[in-house]
């Protein structure tokens, strides 16, 4: 079980752990306590989390997504959806275009600018999603954050060393905060 918050910041906000973006440095993101509990503990409503502030994540995932290159975010994007079921790829995706919409984006010039095959989340593939995906997380983060909110499975099917990041750019922030 992931532990207390001072824990937490203990552990992600120390700086030789964390780059200046909040990426682990130097494999420390392997030896990370617990990380992907520590995501569900923000993304949680149970009053025992209320201390793990759900909106550090949502917004410390938007930035930390969007100082990624932008090759490895394709890829891990790509990844996900793959390693997805059918109504999670569906809810990705729909998750996504209904956002963007939500901002006043017209989708038909987004699906045409992007090269997509569809708007339709059932007919996207992965190379879609991740396109449509990394347009949003560059051109609009407060759609990621919208997305890690309704499906925080999302980020941790990143992968450990994108987890790692996040939460150190939480940390990071958190920390900056209290000074």
């Amino acid at each position: 079980m992931a532990g207390s918050l001072n824990d937490f910041l203990n552990f992600f906000g120390g700086a030789p752990a964390a780059s200046a973006t909040g990426a682990p440095v130097d494999g420390a993101w392997q030896n990370a306590p617990d990380a992907a509990q520590y995501v569900d503990r923000f993304a949680s409503n149970d009053p025992q989390d209320a201390q793990f502030d759900n909106n550090h994540l949502y917004q410390g995932a938007a930035d930390f997504l969007g100082q990624m290159p932008g090759d490895q975010f394709v890829g891990a994007a790509m990844n996900v959806f793959n390693g997805a079921d059918d109504v999670q790829r569906q809810g990705l995706a729909g998750g996504l275009l209904n956002a963007l919409q939500g901002r006043g984006l017209d989708l038909g010039s987004v699906v045409s600018m992007l090269g997509l095959a569809s708007a339709d989340p059932r007919r996207m593939g992965a190379g879609d999603y991740a396109r449509l995906a990394d347009f949003a997380r560059t051109q609009h983060p407060d759609v990621m954050q919208d997305v890690v909110r309704q499906q925080p499975w999302f980020l941790k099917a990143l992968g450990k060393p994108v987890v790692t990041g996040v939460l150190g750019m939480v940390a990071t922030r958190m920390l900056n905060g209290r000074r």
